[in-house]
């Protein structure tokens, strides 16, 4: 049987090219048609340097479900016409990938990191129907190399992207070598730590805090390290890791849950001991116990936290639960209903590295907070700057305890004792100790 073949009209055509490369919400081009055509321009040998962009919005779920999916998509809509008026006098490539993820590639001579920087500035701030909307970029940049293969410039591109997801002190990030190795370093970290948890890798430090009144340890502030078949990880290594992959709420549950066993356990055996006795106004020691800003973003987090002290049975007075103050520019929450909330409850809330935010001088009125924590940057410049001073009149104010953290000299010590700082925490006293050099160190104070 002889069969006949209609050709497709243009329409039809069109209609199925559309489906195949083009985005429906934004008509710009999606993954497939970005990599096709963009590895069309590392194909072209000339000389002009070539660079993969990978955007997208911090948090764009939660502004999704906030604000409705309806206004999400409208944003989206907003943010492609800007990306695009914003490049358009370089010859560029601009494709969407999927929900927030954009991906461009760019040809020019100008300076890659200009481009960067304005394209974040200008991408703060959309409209949508008379609304304004406060959105952060995240920007990965990757400089591709003549002929390479796009998948793996694109790679590279995300790779950059992937590590100041979190970072809201970095507009943009440009990949290098030592990118990749702190990915691959990262990835490693991430396959071990649930077993770690498990295996009780993490030990819990505690650093004395002074009453320059009595010279007495009357607190400490309780650290996690990590010991894992005797090789000791830095903080700096997991910590900035865990908080962006929100492993921190895990592991800081498990540091609350094991500082309260051991704040009470330290008092009742110092009380055994007769430490309180003639220790000026003394009655308990005290332990600050950080919370993670990852937290926030749970209702009932609190409750959680009161539930493990009604388990463990340790009155709320010998717990501090400490938050940074870098806490309130964190997306869609309000620090001071959060602390608000945590004193309801019962806790004690300890402020940390205040001075180092933008809001730090006039967001003591709105927190309910019992302690604040000059910042070490501060401290190391107490000789020749009048700001530490400031910051505890202010805090004096309002009926604030201060600590000074990093203090390292005498001079330092001297120095907060006349300017009225009620208690220090540093090198020149001790470092973090294990449960037992902690004890061991109160009792010869």
């Amino acid at each position: 049987m002889k069969r006949f073949y209609l050709p497709f009209n243009k329409l039809k055509k069109k209609s199925l090219y559309n489906l195949a490369y083009i985005d429906p919400i934004t008509e710009l081009g999606n993954y497939y048609y970005f990599c096709q055509e963009a590895q069309e321009v590392l194909l072209k040998d000339n000389n002009i340097p070539k660079y993969i962009l990978i955007l997208d919005l911090e948090k764009f779920r939660a502004l999704n479900q906030y604000y409705g999916h309806d206004v999400g998509r409208k944003l989206i809509i907003e943010l492609a016409k800007k990306i695009t008026n914003l490049l358009v006098n370089y010859n560029n490539i601009i494709s969407r990938f999927a929900n927030d993820i954009f991906a461009i590639i760019i040809e020019t001579n100008d300076n890659i990191n200009i481009i960067a920087d304005n394209l974040f500035n200008n991408l703060r701030h959309i409209n949508v129907e008379n609304e304004t909307y406060n959105i952060y970029p995240i920007i990965g940049v990757y400089k591709a190399q003549n002929s390479e293969n796009i998948l793996i410039a694109i790679d590279k591109a995300l790779t950059a992207h992937d590590e100041i997801i979190g970072d809201y002190n970095t507009k943009f990030n440009v990949y290098n070598e030592n990118t990749e190795k702190e990915i691959i370093k990262e990835h490693k970290l991430e396959e071990i730590m649930e077993e770690a948890l498990k295996n009780e890798e993490f030990k819990v430090y505690y650093q004395p805090k002074i009453e320059l009144k009595t010279n007495k340890v009357v607190s400490c502030e309780a650290l996690v390290r990590w010991f894992r078949n005797d090789t000791f990880i830095q903080p700096n290594d997991f910590i900035p890791l865990f908080e962006k992959n929100r492993f921190i709420i895990k592991l800081d549950k498990y540091v609350f849950k094991k500082a309260c066993q051991d704040i009470k356990y330290i008092n009742n055996l110092l009380r055994e001991n007769n430490y309180f006795t003639n220790k000026s106004d003394i009655q308990y020691i005290t332990a600050s116990i950080n919370v993670s800003k990852e937290h926030f973003s749970y209702d009932n987090f609190i409750d959680d936290y009161l539930n493990m002290t009604n388990k463990i049975n340790i009155p709320l007075n010998m717990i501090e639960l400490e938050i940074t103050e870098s806490a309130s520019v964190f997306k869609g929450i309000s620090l001071a209903s959060i602390t608000r909330e945590m004193k309801q409850k019962g806790f004690n809330i300890s402020l940390d590295d205040f001075g180092t935010g933008y809001s730090s001088l006039s967001m003591l009125q709105d927190l309910t907070i019992d302690v604040l924590k000059i910042d070490k940057s501060f401290i190391d410049k107490i000789g020749t700057s009048n700001i530490v001073r400031y910051i505890i009149n202010m805090a004096k104010d309002f009926n604030i305890k201060t600590v000074a953290e990093g203090v390292e000299t005498k001079e330092q010590v001297e120095t907060l004792r006349n300017m009225g700082c009620d208690i220090v925490q540093g090198y020149y006293y001790s470092k973090p100790l294990s449960l037992e050099e902690f004890i061991n160190f109160c009792n010869k104070t």
